[in-house]
């Protein structure tokens, strides 16, 4: 089963007890643990947690359903670790709106949600204090790219998070064996609100990253409004989406959407 919601077990100790440490030196009183799998992140992290202070508690998200009540069943006398069962995509955004505490992500996800996730993530009012992921490496290099390898989803990713890639896992440390190598990545979370606008434009900044990005833009308002955006922010009309940084996107969508392009 776990096989088929693209889930590789990481059994490297390692890797394992480095994500947890990372984890838990950030102290916040809630550890959302995203597919637990057979518990071996999660023993790692309670065994740093009960090195601290706070009372922290872990709530491990599985989606499947048999691995999540052979899970419940081995910690059902561990009173600070709680097994839900359930899509994180789905439920997470509620369970996040319940805390009335600090938290902060960790997980060994399955790739092909890593996008999707970070997406959730991103749209939440109540973000955590920072997100620990085991991922694909290659989407992890994505994630962390700046000008001139800027995409949609490190831009997407960057507006409200640092990225750092802490070292790569290859792929005989997992069972079954993915395709590809991992890396562990930590994202920690800047401070400040990110305006709907800035992914809006995003959006349409990306749409074709080989075009210019005055012809991208050229798509959703008139040209001569893109060109008039662009020279305000300093930026050449030949450029590429790739050459962007945050700081640009974030003036170009204040331009787009403040002063009634769009």
């Amino acid at each position: 089963m776990g096989r088929k919601l693209g889930q590789h077990f990481l059994k490297n100790d390692s890797a394992l007890s480095e994500s947890a440490r990372i984890t838990a030196s950030y102290g916040a009183p809630v550890i959302i643990e995203i597919g637990p799998g057979h518990g071996e992140l999660t023993t790692h992290l309670k065994n740093q947690i009960s090195n601290l202070k706070n009372n922290t508690r872990i709530v491990a998200i599985e989606r499947d359903t048999k691995l999540a009540e052979k899970l419940k069943e081995r910690l059902k006398n561990t009173k600070d670790i709680e097994i839900i069962d359930g899509d994180v995509l789905k439920i997470l955004p509620e369970i996040v709106g319940s805390l009335k505490k600090p938290y902060a992500i960790a997980g060994n996800i399955p790739y092909y949600i890593t996008g999707h996730l970070l997406r959730v993530i991103g749209e939440m009012k109540n973000k955590p204090e920072a997100v620990i992921l085991v991922i694909q490496k290659e989407v992890a290099e994505r994630i962390a790219a700046k000008s001139p390898k800027m995409n949609l989803l490190a831009a997407c990713t960057q507006v409200w998070a640092e990225p750092k890639i802490i070292r790569k896992i290859p792929k005989k440390d997992f069972s079954p064996p993915p395709e590809v190598d991992s890396a562990l990545i930590v994202l920690e979370t800047k401070k400040g609100r990110v305006a709907d606008r800035f992914y809006a434009a995003a959006k349409i900044l990306f749409s074709h990253p080989r075009k210019t990005v005055l012809n991208n833009m050229s798509g959703a308002l008139p040209k001569k409004n893109a060109e008039s955006i662009l020279g305000s922010a300093g930026i050449e009309s030949n450029a590429r989406p790739q050459n962007l940084s945050i700081e640009n996107i974030t003036s170009i969508a204040g331009m787009m959407y403040n002063d009634g392009n769009l």
